[in-house]
């Protein structure tokens, strides 16, 4: 009787042993539970400050974006006042972003009409920067000088943006610029001129039914490595009812199709021989839905311009 009373005895010391381990071991655990838990909750509220912080910061980006859209917005032409330059015009303009780095550009003095598509380095903001910049300098160049060529103005751009962008650098090795196709219309002699810098301007024969490429320049405004002291304007024949295509590259280089290739040049010149004749307002939507078709799902990678002027 004894030795069973002691075994039982054993016994329940063993497992009275066990549970003061296993309660031990439980009370351990739930500490270690709540010390995560109190971990979670510390990094789940620094989280949130920091994603308070960074709406905060795109907030403030956002309406710097949005202030610059403001900024260009009123600084482009707006299409009444373009009309009272050019009665029969288009422009299509699908910037990348809020802001874009491509502009278009329209000057009337009393003798001289003037118009140009420009394509700065870059898009977003700091294209949008350069647009700003270059289009105050155009018109300080035209208000200046009366009558001046294409080439000259570009010239004088060209002085007037590398002296800008390099006057706070010794070494002079800014790389922004822009290329540009601009024309003018002498009003007097009806006479057209156009110079073109990397890009090419595209002139549509009313009467031959025919789109003719008009070549520009291997230079780059604004870079001291590509000086332009060379530009020469060329004078262009055209009859009424002509069409003037300005363009910069965001249409041509468009990724899309079966291929996934580039829309290039020669698609790009047997669209506008298509669309051509249409009417002037419908120009614009066929070159929007023939860019929507080519482009598919697939992400829109440059700013694009697209200007149309019939003389």
């Amino acid at each position: 009787m004894n030795i069973n009373s002691t075994i039982t005895t054993t016994e329940k010391q063993q497992f009275l042993n066990q549970i003061k381990v296993l309660e031990e071991r439980n009370a351990a655990q739930q500490q270690m539970m709540e010390m995560t838990v109190n971990y979670l909750n510390d990094a789940n509220k620094e989280l949130e400050k920091k994603k308070q912080e960074v709406e905060q910061v795109n907030e403030k980006m956002y309406q710097s974006i949005r202030y610059a859209k403001s900024i260009q917005s009123k600084m482009l032409l707006p299409d009444h006042q373009i009309k009272d330059i050019f009665d029969s015009h288009f422009i299509f303009y699908q910037p990348k972003d809020i802001v874009s780095g491509d502009f278009y550009w329209f000057y009337e003095s009393t003798t001289y009409k003037y118009f140009a598509v420009i394509d700065c380095t870059g898009h977003g903001v700091p294209g949008a920067f350069m647009t700003v910049i270059i289009n105050s300098i155009l018109n300080d160049i035209v208000r200046e000088f009366t009558g001046l060529l294409p080439h000259q103005i570009l010239i004088n751009l060209d002085e007037r943006l590398f002296d800008y962008l390099n006057k706070d650098s010794s070494s002079k090795k800014n790389a922004d610029g822009l290329d540009i196709s601009l024309c003018s219309i002498n009003m007097k002699t009806n006479k057209l001129h156009y110079c073109s810098t990397h890009q090419k301007i595209y002139h549509y024969k009313n009467v031959e039914q025919e789109v003719v490429e008009l070549r520009g320049e291997n230079y780059s405004i604004g870079q001291k490595t590509t000086r332009v002291f060379k530009l020469t304007s060329s004078e262009l024949e055209y009859q009424q009812n002509d069409m003037i295509y300005l363009s910069s590259d965001g249409y041509l280089d468009q990724f899309g199709g079966k291929e996934n290739q580039k829309f290039k040049r020669k698609n790009f010149k047997a669209l506008l021989s298509k669309i051509a004749a249409f009417p002037i307002d419908n120009q614009s939507k066929v070159l929007e839905k023939v860019l929507e078709k080519w482009k598919g799902g697939r992400q829109q990678i440059d700013d694009i311009l697209v200007m149309g002027i019939q003389l």
